[in-house]
């Protein structure tokens, strides 16, 4: 087991001595805590990559899953009982504490009220807040928490249902006196958002400016001194005037986005943004106002597929360097579906096209993911792990002895071009967000197999068909009902002491491998 300031010590150096690689192209975005657990993708990249030691074994594993916690209510001094609800994305501070939003459980027809956490390595609580409920029953609208993010100081920065982005401080209690979290920055942006629109996701520049999306398409900008100024997808021209894309269709963004350090080191990070038409390039003006650099567009497909939440990507953008250049990779909603890889830079050499690859990791129709790619590096460029979520419907349709369409695929990139070079056919991951460790060499996912179990299961990421480690996670889902440790769209996480989380429907689980 390893301890906590060896492990900071890796979050903020990476492995130097015992990995073949060195992942120092992952940059350390300034405004955020150190990779690795700094987001859901754990670093500004969306690389999904660890770079500290993990397990790479296992005979057995000791689960403990909290789904409800108390509080004391101070006027009436009863305790009272909070229900979870899903915890999706987590990170870690300095101490290896958790952090995450919860979206709550509706009661007697009252909305869910989102919940701010903190938990210890033990999965005890430590500190809570009532976030703004949300009005939407839909159980894929990741908006308003889903997405948010550790700052530089290890202050959770949330997009609320209330058009409000808010950092918040903690003031960490224990178990049987929990703590709080107080709002030390909150920015009103909901006269920025059209009707019915709401915040999706935020990520800072190396500038200082936060950059936050909606999922009706606006792109903004919270400069240090608070100044607000937005873009809108749907408005190019700027007049206000809203116009489809295709179809009567307007641009949505149903991801979060990614930021590099630039092509330069004077120059504006890159921001990159994918919506259900387009992938763009984004970078700040001199007077902080959104640029677009560049737009692509990609196959969108005619449908939402079973398994995806919007009709488009279904992938966050990754960004990562090779041979001294930059690209970007998400996946389309073509049949099949493709991964596609795009070179960065502004200005592309003669005859070079912004499509630098493209790869079709799962050959047949009943392709898609829902999920970022993960970037694991190789001695010759970056191996891309994209996984198969088609069938994932909605929590029923892993109920009982149901899973998805199998599929875990390692498409390599090189100089060259793209190539996918290992394909599992037999390995159901219906939702999570995988990560890798290329500190350990191990690909974590989560798997439901028709037994009736759900599985975390390490594959080797040079053969992705080599099993390393799988163990059973929780009981038998014995009926179409019982979803008590279905992910649903939620992230696999490791803390400081190679424990791996991941959400699920009512709340967090921890599993520690032995």
């Amino acid at each position: 087991m390893k301890n906590n300031s060896i492990f900071r010590a890796g979050l903020i150096t990476g492995l130097l001595a015992t990995s073949a690689f060195s992942y120092a192209d992952v940059w350390q975005n300034p405004g955020l805590a150190p990779n690795s657990g700094n987001n859901i993708h754990n670093d500004s990249y969306m690389s999904d990559n660890y770079t500290v030691p993990g397990p790479t074994a296992a005979t057995g594993v000791d689960v403990k899953q909290v789904n409800f916690f108390l509080s004391l209510d101070a006027n009436t001094k009863s305790m009272l009982v909070h229900g979870l609800g899903e915890c999706a994305a987590h990170t870690f501070d300095a101490e290896g504490n958790l952090y995450t939003v919860c979206a709550g459980i509706p009661m007697n027809g009252i909305p869910a009220k989102k919940l701010l956490m903190a938990f210890n390595t033990k999965l005890q609580p430590l500190a809570w807040q009532e976030l703004p409920a949300s009005s939407s029953t839909s159980l894929t609208d990741f908006g308003g928490g889903g997405y948010f993010y550790l700052d530089d100081q290890y202050r959770p920065v949330v997009v609320q249902t209330d058009g409000h982005l808010v950092t918040y401080q903690a003031t960490l209690g224990t178990s049987l006196s929990l703590g709080s979290f107080t709002a030390v920055r909150d920015i009103d942006l909901s006269p920025y958002l059209p009707s019915g629109d709401k915040l999706y996701s935020s990520m800072p520049d190396k500038s200082g400016i936060i950059w936050w999306v909606s999922s009706n398409g606006i792109v903004g900008t919270i400069a240090p001194d608070d100044t607000v100024h937005a873009y809108d997808l749907n408005d190019p021209d700027g007049d206000g005037i809203r116009v489809a894309s295709d179809s009567q269709q307007y641009q949505q963004i149903a991801n979060s986005l990614a930021v590099d350090e630039g092509d330069t080191d004077t120059g504006s990070s890159g921001v990159y943004i994918v919506s259900t038409h387009k992938l763009y390039r984004f970078a700040a003006k001199t007077d902080g106002t959104p640029g677009k650099k560049w737009s692509t567009s990609y196959q969108r497909g005619k449908t939402i597929k079973p398994g995806q939440v919007s009709q488009g990507s279904g992938s966050t953008p990754t960004v990562f360097t090779m041979a001294n250049r930059r690209y970007v990779a998400i996946t389309d909603n073509a049949t099949p579906m493709h991964v596609n890889i795009y070179r960065t830079e502004l200005k592309l050499g003669q005859d070079e096209a912004r499509l630098f690859a493209q790869a079709v990791p799962f050959d047949k129709d009943k392709s898609a993911d829902e999920n970022s790619l993960i970037a694991y590096p190789t001695e010759t460029g970056v191996a891309l792990f994209a996984e198969n979520n088609w069938g994932y419907s909605s929590p029923q349709a892993v109920g009982g002895t149901n899973t998805t369409e199998p599929g875990f695929a390692r498409i390599d990139v090189t100089p060259d071009g793209a190539k996918v070079t290992s394909v599992n056919n037999s390995i159901s991951i219906p939702s999570v967000v995988s990560k890798s460790n290329s500190a350990s060499a191990v690909v974590y996912v989560y798997e439901k197999r028709t037994d009736g179990y759900w599985y975390l299961t390490g594959l080797s990421p040079s053969d992705v068909n080599q099993v390393l480690f799988s163990v059973k996670i929780g009981n038998r889902s014995e009926d179409v009902l019982e979803q008590l440790y279905n992910n649903h769209y939620a992230s696999l996480s490791m803390g400081v002491d190679g424990s791996l989380y991941t959400g699920t429907l009512f709340g967090i689980t921890q599993m520690k491998l032995y």
